[in-house]
């Protein structure tokens, strides 16, 4: 490694930068070292009125003739640093602090959760055009079935916490069209997460998006009750599983898998040692996580909808008295995450900001844009802190709350408009 301090005046695209003459904290870069490839990441460096800065020059270019070598760390400091009571904002070593999620390097958050929220909506329109047929005909449209759920397949594995994200944000509606949507969309994540081929992920797509089908069958009336069922009306409500999959087997096309985990969604799955019926087991115990959970989500019956951590604080009690599946429960709530992307928090220092990123084993402390300090006044531009990686406080960072970013004036996307990690 040689690494070389220089003005920032001598900073060059193609130069690979380690170091700074002010804390990573105060800037908004995920990464603490990375490859100069853009004006942009220049611009940013003047923006924040850096003096000096540390390149590597075994990965990336050296200054032309001779550099203006720093041997002393004080010089490179601002003559007049901002007096602050904020932790986050200091000017002590870079090492020292919170390292960074290169992963991260170049994503543009705004442009992932836009992008998201279009495709997510024109899918919303194909699935409720795909059901709203089941009631003028009686039958599904089974290519265009297989059409939407490979789509699903596409756009969840391309855009996963974003796709969790809006899965939280969306309104309860009694047309079943966007819990179609999620139960597939939610099974096609954990179907990846266990390994599963593209032939048994497009098993759970379709079931997912069509488990619930057969509540077209019954009277429009029973899916606008939000109160407990009556005896009658819970015994109509549970004949839907079968008259769901009559639908599948008039309609033609769809696999056996698939009318098995329509017919048996709501029937405790039995635990076989059979390599084929084991299989088809845990695809039910995945079906009904993803079902129970969404439909915590949104509310059913007399039960209020719910927040994401209590909805998944819930469905953990039901995995523990087995009315779902623990170990597929405890698969989900891995990856939505105990606080899902984009979910404004509070730290216990005072501090609000964004969650940016859902760290594997580490549910409870993701990367989070901090977008306000303890007095909760706005930062002039977001700070990124990784809450596994430090800094070493005492007692260490943890989030305490999940606001809502209305009530505190803040609009998430604008925020991510403006802010782009570069």
């Amino acid at each position: 490694m040689a690494i070389k301090r220089i003005p920032l005046s001598s900073l060059k695209i193609g130069m690979y930068l380690v170091g700074l003459d002010r804390s990573w904290l105060a800037t908004p870069f995920f990464s603490h070292k990375f490859l100069v490839e853009k004006q942009g990441q220049l611009d940013k460096l003047k923006q924040l009125s850096v003096r000096f800065v540390d390149i590597d020059t075994s990965k990336g270019l050296d200054v032309e003739g001779p550099s203006r070598m720093v041997e002393s760390v004080s010089e490179a400091v601002p003559e007049n640093p901002v007096e602050t009571t904020d932790p986050f904002i200091r000017t002590q070593d870079p090492l020292a602090e919170v390292d960074a999620h290169p992963e991260l390097h170049g994503t543009d958050l705004k442009g992932e959760f836009a992008e998201a929220r279009r495709v997510r909506k024109e899918m919303l329109q194909s699935v409720r055009e795909l059901l709203g047929s089941v009631r003028t005909s009686g039958t599904l449209d089974t290519v265009q079935t297989k059409k939407v759920a490979e789509q699903i397949i596409t756009t969840t594995l391309a855009h996963d916490q974003a796709i969790v994200a809006l899965i939280r944000t969306r309104q309860f509606n009694p047309e079943l069209y966007d819990h179609a949507l999620s139960v597939s969309t939610l099974s096609v994540l954990l179907g990846r997460l266990l390994g599963y081929s593209q032939e048994r992920l497009s098993a759970l797509a379709m079931a997912g998006l069509v488990h619930d089908v057969g509540l077209l069958r019954l009277p429009h009336n029973l899916l606008l009750i939000r109160r407990a069922f009556t005896p009658s009306e819970q015994r109509l409500y549970d004949t839907h599983p079968l008259l769901g999959m009559e639908v599948l087997k008039q309609s033609g096309g769809f696999s056996v898998d698939v009318l098995e985990l329509v017919a048996k969604h709501h029937a405790p799955p039995p635990r076989s040692t059979n390599e084929s019926e084991g299989t088809m087991a845990e695809s039910l115990r995945l079906i009904q996580a993803a079902d129970v959970y969404d439909e915590l989500l949104t509310g059913q019956g007399d039960r209020p909808p719910l927040p994401v951590r209590d909805a998944l604080r819930l469905l953990y009690r039901e995995g523990q008295a087995s009315r779902v599946d623990a170990e597929m429960t405890a698969h989900l709530i891995s990856q939505i995450g105990i606080y899902p992307l984009y979910s404004f928090v509070e730290l216990n220092t005072g501090h609000r900001g964004i969650v940016a990123t859902i760290q594997p084993g580490e549910l409870l402390k993701p990367m989070v844009l901090l977008t306000h300090g303890p007095d909760h006044r706005a930062y002039e531009e977001p700070m990124p802190v990784n809450l596994a990686a430090g800094p070493v406080e005492n007692p260490p960072l943890e989030i305490v709350t999940v606001l809502d970013p209305e009530d505190a004036g803040v609009n998430v996307e604008a925020v991510l408009a403006d802010w782009v990690s570069i």
